[in-house]
């Protein structure tokens, strides 16, 4: 990330497995994530403040079930695990972010998807 041009667009995505939950006072995420943080995901906001990312996850209210991107077997448990980040000055490119629950990915973490 260092060595990207300030005028590159950086799109980052993954599972880094933290939580950031619904009520996280970062400058990376906006208020709409799910559940409770975590150690994890105050480290992964604040490397995001870090380098001037915003989570795209948490910037768009929807059903927790399109927020949602990991589920365990028998659907009682479920977390926001999955981001897409991108570097603050394209936050007004990314229209939406959500999850498709019913695409089959042959494993327990939802299709997450960003329209940019």
């Amino acid at each position: 990330m260092s060595k990207s041009k300030h005028s590159e667009v950086k799109l980052v995505m993954g599972d880094w497995n933290p939580n950031i939950g619904l009520n996280s006072e970062s400058q990376a995420c906006s208020m709409f994530g799910i559940g409770e943080g975590n150690d994890c995901g105050e480290d992964f906001t604040s490397r995001c403040e870090q380098i001037v990312l915003i989570i795209t996850n948490t910037s768009f209210k929807d059903r927790d079930s399109r927020l949602n991107t990991w589920k365990s077997s028998g659907d009682w448990t479920q977390n926001q695990i999955d981001y897409i980040c991108v570097n603050s000055r394209m936050r007004n490119s990314v229209l939406d972010c959500k999850t498709y629950p019913s695409a089959d990915c042959g494993c327990d973490n939802q299709l997450l998807v960003a329209h940019v």
